[in-house]
């Protein structure tokens, strides 16, 4: 990467603004070039920044067909030419912070992979992402479930928008065919929310295959595709939690347990020193008791242990509706600031988010883990 930083002349730089000004998509210009889509995307901002007119600064970023947040930056360069009129001192920094003031992630065009996504939450999420102009493709290992929602989705939503493909993420052929399906389907994946998931204690290997295995291997290859590094146009992960990844259960201690390494594994990942170069936001959802036909089928075939005191505390408090749940998965993927975040969902406190702090008490050797909210 660092020669041909070097072998890109002033002339070549007007080039690659040329063409693209022409109508030449950056994932195009990356390909004639040799470089990856992150460097031509940094070169023709490097460029529009210099511009010599607001006009054509809008001309450039307007035609920015990528997944590098193309709403945040049309504000954003308006703004800069605003200020180059009025003869305005810009910084680095200056700039930064404007983004941030008026950036939220625009859903339109985002293209998306989901896992489980044929009923219950993941169908929720698929709609709420549909909705606000995603586009998504599911898998799901049920696969007459999985053609009917693709078939009701498509009628409402669009036949271009959404797609489904049948895959057994425990399987990890079935799980990488389902992945570049979504990328040959897409063309990008801007987005990865790993949310399959059972729950049935008498089969703990394979709740530790679908709940931790699969999201482990569902964001790897999310990573590898999105990372800017590697050429990718960076991106988010959203692995959908419990809050008994956060707490005990003894009603389920294996699933708890399968949770807890999701936490676990998803906020250690955000605390990478190469986070800002792969450009890629880990996010972590700890939802509660959700109204779900898993909900129902782990309840009536008693896959926890002592099933009447878990009916009695729905009973008691209730459980929330799907739509809350998937609402605060649009939450963390539109939030630009909040790499690592755990968000915790409840009936009782709505969604709210849990700071987690690794904490030195005594210098050496006592890390101790800190939550607050």
């Amino acid at each position: 990467m660092g020669p041909k930083k070097k072998m890109m002349s002033i002339e070549l730089k007007s080039e690659i603004v040329e063409k693209h000004e022409q109508g030449v998509r950056v994932i195009d210009l990356a390909r004639m070039y040799g470089c990856s889509t992150s460097m031509i995307c940094s070169e023709l901002k490097q460029e529009l920044i210099k511009g010599t007119t607001p006009a054509r600064g809008v001309t450039i970023i307007s035609k920015l067909r990528t997944s590098l947040h193309e709403k945040m930056e049309k504000l954003l360069i308006v703004w800069v030419t605003e200020k180059q009129l009025q003869g305005g001192t810009l910084t680095q920094s200056i700039m930064w912070e404007k983004a941030r003031a008026i950036y939220v992630m625009d859903l339109r065009g985002k293209s998306v992979f989901l896992t489980g996504g044929a009923r219950g939450l993941g169908r929720g999420i698929v709609e709420e992402l549909l909705s606000l102009g995603a586009k998504v493709l599911f898998c799901d290992v049920n696969v007459e479930q999985g053609r009917v929602t693709e078939v009701e989705l498509q009628k409402q939503y669009g036949a271009d928008v959404v797609f489904f493909q049948e895959a057994d993420v425990s399987d990890e052929e079935q799980h990488k065919a389902a992945f570049a399906a979504a990328v040959s389907k897409l063309g990008v994946v801007d987005i990865c929310v790993n949310n399959a998931g059972i729950s049935d204690e008498n089969s703990w290997e394979k709740v530790l295959e679908v709940n931790t295995g699969a999201y482990i291997r569902g964001s790897l290859l999310a990573l590898k595709h999105m990372r800017r590094d590697l050429g990718g146009c960076g991106g988010v992960i959203i692995n959908v939690a419990s809050l008994l990844g956060l707490m005990p259960m003894a009603t389920s201690p294996v699933y708890a347990a399968s949770k807890h390494a999701v936490v676990g594994f998803t906020t250690s990942w955000a605390m990478s020193p190469d986070q800002k170069e792969h450009g890629v936001r880990w996010c972590c959802l700890c939802p509660g008791i959700f109204n779900s036909e898993l909900l129902q089928e782990t309840l009536n075939s008693n896959r926890v242990y002592h099933v009447q005191d878990v009916q009695q505390y729905l009973q008691d408090h209730g459980v929330m509706p799907v739509s809350q749940v998937a609402q605060a998965v649009i939450k963390l993927i539109q939030d630009p600031d909040n790499n690592g975040a755990i968000l915790e969902v409840s009936l009782a406190k709505g969604a709210r988010y849990r700071r987690r702090q690794i904490v030195d008490r005594d210098g050496v050797s006592d890390l101790v883990v800190v939550d607050t909210y």
